[in-house]
């Protein structure tokens, strides 16, 4: 996905690309993965987000994620300088949930 900004007479003022790449696995009933991978080129930066879930009976569910965000920052001996360099991760998450529905 591209988002273009034009100005008066039709020039290109900026351009961002947002390409998403999203998979997902199911094993069976019981058992899934879903893996996303998206690009933000304005700020040079990789979101990924993965999530495992696990359902052994009906009404009871388990999942786990992760997710990450990596920006392409440089050291240059005194500070942080955004857009140059290799990629950092900067920051970074995981959850777990477990649920269980009682039926009467």
């Amino acid at each position: 996905m591209a988002f273009r900004c034009l100005d008066d007479e039709g020039g290109r003022v900026y351009r961002v690309d947002l390409p998403n790449l999203k998979t997902t696995y199911q094993s069976g009933r019981r058992f899934g993965l879903r893996g996303i991978l998206r690009y933000d080129s304005s700020r040079r930066l990789f979101l990924t987000d993965f999530l495992a879930s696990y359902e052994p009976v009906p009404g009871a569910v388990a999942y786990v994620g992760y997710g990450s965000l990596l920006e392409r920052r440089g050291w240059d001996g005194t500070g942080w300088l955004p857009g140059e360099g290799d990629y950092v991760t900067t920051r970074r998450g995981l959850f777990v949930k477990v649920s269980y529905a009682k039926r009467f």
